[in-house]
Formats: C-alpha cells, sequence, structure tokens
C-alpha cells in the first residue's frame, strides 16, 4: 500500500508526461540518475529479495533493494523524455554495469517482450541511456 502511494504521489506530483514539446533539462532535476537500461529474461523464478519474478521487477544495484524506480527517456543532449516505465527493484546481478551502479535491468516474462522493451528504450536516440529516479516506496 505505501508503494502504491508513493507512486501515485509522483503522479500527482508530475501530472503530465513529458513530451517532446515538454523536455527538461537534467540540471534541473538532480534527483535523476544517469544509467543504461537492459532487459532480462530470469534464469531463476527467485529474485534477490526473495520473490517470484513478475513484470514490473527489475535489478539494479543491492542498495536499491526494495526501492521503486522510474524510468525515464534520456533524449539526445541530457534531455529528460518520457516514462518508460515503474519497476520495484527485487533483485541484483553480478555484471559489472550493476555492481557499480549505472544498470538497470528490466525483467520481461519472453524475448517478444525483451524486444518490445528494448525498442522504446533505443527510440528517439536514446541508445539505452535512461534516467531513472529511485523512490523509497517499501510495502
Amino acid at each position: 500500500m505505501k508503494r502504491f502511494l508513493a507512486i501515485l504521489l509522483v503522479l500527482i506530483i508530475f501530472p503530465k508526461m513529458y513530451t517532446y514539446a515538454e523536455v527538461i533539462e537534467y540540471e534541473e532535476r538532480p534527483y535523476l540518475q544517469k544509467m543504461h537500461a537492459t532487459a532480462y529474461i530470469g534464469l531463476s523464478d527467485i529474485t534477490y529479495s526473495g520473490t517470484y519474478v513478475r513484470e514490473g521487477v527489475a535489478a539494479a544495484n543491492k542498495k536499491h533493494i526494495g526501492q521503486t524506480a522510474i524510468i525515464y527517456q534520456r533524449l539526445p543532449g541530457n534531455k529528460v523524455g518520457e516514462v518508460i516505465g515503474i519497476y520495484e527493484i527485487e533483485d541484483t546481478g553480478n555484471t559489472k554495469g550493476i555492481t557499480n551502479d549505472n544498470v538497470i535491468d528490466i525483467w520481461c516474462s519472453d524475448m517478444d517482450n525483451c524486444q518490445l522493451l528494448m525498442d522504446r528504450i533505443y527510440e528517439d536516440g536514446c541508445q539505452g541511456k535512461v534516467f531513472v529516479q529511485f523512490l523509497e516506496a517499501k510495502g
């Protein structure tokens, strides 16, 4: 319930999704972290936090376990684009990017969904680069 309220609060604070006519400078939003987004299909059904994998789960550095991540497109010129999705950080990985805290890995149910997500992340010159806002939204 707390996670739902936190997400609802974010959606109220940001009443409309950002469009290309209304892009925001990265410098105006210091709480956004520059990252690279990837997608994965879990080899195990259980995440690092002990829950089952499902849509809406992502892997990141261990320090983000239990947080919620709002992922935005990173447009050329470090402009903040549209929201790609909202994910619960319940998994980790042992890749260098995740351990260095510059990669977020989004779980997908199958290869088709991975491809759709990556098409979205790579559109408009994003090249997999995203902005991530981590929220303390446990529960």
